[in-house]
């Protein structure tokens, strides 16, 4: 697993047809996420780890400063039978992770939200994070959502967090299809 290895986490394996959905709801902006799922998609195909902007894509690359990767306590993509190999996979794989990164926002929406990334026991994992500038900041922003770990970026480091709280945004993997419907009127 790409990121903090607490017992928090779980995987979620989305299914065929939240492949499809996810496909016609990235169709239906027109591209709005190409320039991101273009910069990602050749981050993914060029090694095997890293962080990305969820926003643009690009690469986490200031990891000498202090920053902090806060979780929450969300689900963790892994894609195992259908990988990322097109702009228009990495434009689904951005719609699939979408809810997540909205829950996180709730809580920091003035931190960047991105996107840990690595392959595992031959399979794609991704996990979704805030971005946030100084360990305290980070503990407090963790121990608002529940979250028993941040990652310290400059050397991969996870750090335990000393107070749990009450671990809010849990996000049930079953119902992504129909949180998706819903956020995007298909329903």
């Amino acid at each position: 697993m790409p990121g903090p290895r607490d017992g928090n986490k779980r995987s979620w394996h989305p299914s065929e047809s939240d492949w499809a959905l996810a496909c016609e709801l990235a169709s239906a902006r027109e591209g709005g996420r190409d320039k991101a799922a273009w910069a990602l998609l050749s981050q993914i195909e060029g090694s095997g780890s890293g962080d990305a902007s969820y926003d643009d894509g690009h690469g986490v690359r200031d990891a000498a400063g202090d920053l902090w990767g806060v979780y929450g306590d969300t689900d963790e993509l892994v894609i195992g039978t259908h990988d990322v190999e097109s702009v228009a996979d990495a434009e689904a794989l951005l719609e699939l992770l979408a809810p997540t990164v909205k829950t996180l926002r709730d809580t920091s929406p003035a931190d960047p939200a991105c996107i840990r990334w690595g392959r595992t026991d031959g399979e794609l994992r991704f996990d979704v994070y805030s971005l946030v500038d100084g360990e305290q900041r980070a503990l407090g922003l963790a121990r608002a959502r529940g979250e028993r770990t941040i990652r310290r970026l400059s050397d991969d480091a996870d750090v335990e967090v000393s107070y749990e709280g009450s671990g809010w945004c849990d996000f049930s993997s079953e119902s992504w299809g129909h949180y998706m419907r819903i956020r995007h009127h298909l329903i």
